[in-house]
């Protein structure tokens, strides 16, 4: 018995099949004169008979360049990268194309195992992705195009934000409901996107129509990196209160409604009116009445401390809030533009400790 060249290549092993199978065995990138070596065997004890396997038929084609078929997958979408897998067992190279959904042209990667990670992505945003084989000079046709949006990327203060691509981005959230000491979000607000003029502003905004007895709507921020120097943060933004559907009219101004900034400590996990900053008439604090929003825009802030007084950092959101509970006939329109996360003050210096001196000892 001879042993196989050290050179050979071991291809597959095909079993446990009492029928006629027929098996496809790709040969890859193996070049050259070769010999195809095919062993059967079996063997054959007390408890159990194994016969020898028998081939038929054998051939050697050449295949066409296809490009993947299945198996075609994301993972790891993060908001500037992704990572696209597929199944091929043809080929040993392939191009990765992909670009956005305003893009005309593509970019691409070429890799040589079957899983490709994309950089540099834009987040919050939609990509169209898909795979060609390399066979020698030749390359496949594409394959089923797919298609993915990047995560959000948090919003890093200090910043402006004023509602110009609020409509083009999944990474608000318009919930409701009600504001008490916990809350429980369900359901869809109505804060929308609207050019009306108010003040003579005609740039987008955000509306909520306040009217009713069962108004408690939401719209939350992005995740908010404050970073985690201690230094204070506030976020400001300019509120406007008209009749509904008269950008120029007065409200009418009903005892339960509300308006509120509230801020979420855990990146959004829970919220609470432990720390908010509530615009209502009525209630303990006459500083902030619902009643002063009138038909030209108002500039509110509110500083983002913890409970305890202390400025706020790493990952919070934020929310703008309106409730009425009451249908006392009031029926308005809330706007809100114009959105910062300003600086207050900067973070205390810590000043280094002095080294003790003048030590001295006794017994």
């Amino acid at each position: 018995t001879n042993a196989l060249p050290a050179d050979s290549d071991a291809l597959a092993m095909i079993y446990g099949s009492d029928d006629w199978t027929n098996k496809k065995i790709f040969l890859g990138n193996i070049t050259g004169n070769k010999r195809l070596v095919i062993l059967s065997f079996g063997y054959s004890s007390p408890e159990e008979l194994i016969v020898p396997a028998a081939i038929d038929n054998i051939s050697i084609d050449e295949v066409a360049c296809t490009p993947p078929t299945s198996g075609i997958s994301l993972a790891d979408i993060t908001s500037n990268s992704a990572t696209i897998t597929w199944q091929d067992d043809v080929h040993s190279s392939w191009n990765v194309y992909y670009k956005t959904s305003t893009e005309t042209t593509y970019s691409s990667i070429s890799v040589t195992t079957p899983t490709a990670t994309l950089t540099d992505l834009v987040s919050d945003v939609a990509y169209y992705v898909y795979v060609t084989a390399i066979c020698d000079a030749e390359e496949s046709s594409p394959s089923q195009e797919i298609t993915f949006r990047t995560d959000c990327a948090p919003l890093v203060a200090p910043f402006d934000y004023d509602f110009e691509t609020f409509s083009g981005t999944l990474c608000w959230t318009k919930t409701t409901g009600l504001l008490g000491e916990t809350v429980i979000h369900e359901g869809t607000s109505y804060w929308n996107p609207s050019t009306n003029n108010i003040d003579g502003n005609t740039t987008l905004k955000l509306r909520n129509n306040v009217y009713g007895a069962n108004k408690k709507d939401w719209v939350i921020t992005p995740q908010i990196d404050l970073g985690e120097s201690g230094a204070l943060y506030q976020v400001s933004i300019d509120v406007a209160l008209t009749k509904f559907g008269v950008p120029t009219g007065l409200p009418d101004y009903a005892m339960d409604d509300k308006f509120a900034i509230v801020v979420s400590e855990d990146g959004g996990a829970t919220w609470s009116n432990a720390n908010a900053l509530v615009y209502a008439n009525g209630d303990f604090d006459s500083e902030h009445d619902y009643s002063d929003f009138i038909p030209t825009f108002t500039r509110v802030s509110f500083e983002l401390r913890d409970v305890e007084g202390n400025p706020l950092t790493g990952f919070i959101k934020v929310a703008f809030y309106t409730e009425s509970t009451i249908d006392e006939g009031a029926d308005n329109d809330l706007y809100i533009d114009n959105l910062s996360i300003e600086l207050v003050n900067e973070a205390p210096e810590i000043l280094p400790c002095d080294a003790p001196t003048n030590l001295s000892a006794n017994n």
